[in-house]
């Protein structure tokens, strides 16, 4: 009951906000393209296994969702990794009320699984399963092991990759290590060294055949979540985080070269820092000077 209280006072507050009446028109913008993709995803997951059938692949289209699901696994925690932002909750006002913190933590792990667009993965995955049960491929059970399968790599992204981002942050070694790590993954498969499609397939296919997959899946999402409260465990306090921020002091970026173009370049050089101190901005203008890569990947 608690819980559903803390999802309601955000709800109020994000309504209260002032920014959210000046952004309606863009929300209706995106509500739009949000509607449009849905529907595109949609009409792909209906025809999706004619199309692998005509293509005329070494795979049954029940394998080709299966070998996928070990790169939706890596691009949903690489994707949320750099650019998810954190779940936060002001502390001090609840922090007089008689609420236990296990509560708090539980709020702040749970929070983005009611999230619906986290759940977009489903809208090609479950028209592509009810094509699947009418042509006799899969049966009932298979069909549902599939779509379940698939809402728990939804929890399993959310929580690796909360806990990677609080672990590590948004620093830029973070992100450039997390793609290199999907860089060698593409070209081990692209060169046949190593087959994770393959490897996906049979991984997957034991959980969406077995009995018993659903349940080793949940042991995975269990363990997520019980590492990222043992997170919280260790640094809930606010002296455990004063010990955490103190032990890994950040250097500042001397930009003192700037000082010989005059004020201005002073004031260049400062703007410069104030970039390079925020987090949500020196994310962004990584990620910004990676996209400028895109063409080297063709």
């Amino acid at each position: 009951m608690i819980f559903l209280y803390l999802l309601k006072h955000q709800i109020i507050k994000a309504v209260r906000a002032p920014g959210f009446y000046k952004n309606v028109i863009a929300n209706i913008f995106v509500g739009l393209a949000v509607l449009y993709f849905f529907v595109m995803f949609l009409l792909l997951g209906f025809f999706l296994r004619d199309i692998l059938l005509e293509a005329d692949l070494p795979y049954e289209p029940t394998d080709i969702l299966l070998g996928s699901y070990l790169y939706v696994v890596v691009g949903g925690v690489a994707t949320r990794f750099m650019m998810q932002s954190l779940n936060t909750i002001n502390l001090p006002p609840y922090q007089i009320l008689p609420i236990k913190r296990n509560t708090l933590v539980n709020y702040l792990l749970l929070k983005p699984l009611f999230n619906p667009v986290n759940y977009f993965l489903l809208v090609p995955i479950v028209p592509f399963t009810i094509r699947s049960l009418t042509a006799g491929d899969i049966t009932i059970l298979q069909g549902l092991s599939l779509i379940i399968i698939a809402i728990m790599i939804v929890w399993f992204n959310i929580f690796v990759a909360v806990l990677l981002k609080r672990r590590y942050g948004s620093s830029l070694w973070g992100i450039l290590t997390v793609i290199c790590l999907i860089a060698i993954v593409g070209v081990l498969e692209i060169y046949g060294v190593v087959s994770f499609f393959d490897f996906s397939v049979t991984v997957f296919g034991f959980l969406v055949y077995n009995p018993l997959g659903i349940f080793v899946m949940a042991l995975c999402v269990l363990c997520a979540y019980g590492l990222n409260r043992r997170f919280f465990a260790k640094y809930y306090y606010a002296e455990r985080f004063d010990r955490k921020s103190n032990s890994s002091k950040t250097k500042a970026a001397d930009f003192s070269f700037m000082e010989r173009f005059g004020q201005i370049g002073e004031l260049i050089g400062l703007n410069l820092k104030l970039i390079l101190r925020h987090k949500r901005t020196k994310s962004l203008l990584t990620v910004g000077c990676l996209f400028l890569a895109y063409g080297l990947l063709f």
